[in-house]
């Protein structure tokens, strides 16, 4: 019984979830000059490269602006559960 009641709550709550909350206003049948020229222009204009220039010299910065120790961190994170992923698959 109790898990009965138990799979029927969980069902509620999926039904809940899964419900629209919102409805969004209809849209216009055609989109408007206006914007396939705002689109066109954002798709050809060239973009920031996001270089920094130092002593004269332009450079990348191939880290993303994160920190290095931060990129080791996560490339550890990533290989120690790849490992612990590797070990439970072979062991079960």
């Amino acid at each position: 019984m109790a898990r009965l009641t138990a799979v029927c709550v969980l069902a509620a709550a999926l039904c809940l979830l899964r419900s629209l909350a919102f409805v969004p206003a209809p849209r216009n049948a055609a989109p408007s000059v206006e914007v396939a020229a705002g689109a066109a222009l954002m798709a050809t204009a060239p973009m920031g490269a996001d270089a920094f220039v130092f002593k004269g010299k332009e450079y990348f910065d191939v880290f993303y602006g994160i920190e290095p120790l931060a990129w080791a961190f996560c490339g550890f994170v990533i290989v120690y559960y790849g490992a612990v992923l590797k070990n439970a698959a072979t062991k079960y």
